[in-house]
């Protein structure tokens, strides 16, 4: 009986150790911005959802796919 209850803290620690899902499908980190509206360039993130551009700016959950953009124009 004493084994039983040891087995039971174990399976919680494996139950609680699973990562979370994904909350884009792409996130983009670390890239110049560009927007399209004449400004310059400016660094931020940018998270895509069902082929849709939900987020722009510091996105602070994560991708299924997540793409390192540092230096690089998007």
């Amino acid at each position: 009986m004493g084994r039983r209850l040891l087995l039971v803290p174990l399976i919680g620690l494996v139950a609680g150790a699973v990562a979370p899902a994904p909350h884009y499908d792409i996130v983009i980190r670390h890239g110049q911005v560009v927007d399209g509206t004449g400004r310059p360039a400016f660094a931020a993130d940018v998270a895509v959802k069902a082929g849709r551009i939900v987020a722009v700016g510091t996105v602070t959950g994560t991708g299924a796919r997540e793409i390192e953009a540092r230096g690089l124009l998007v």
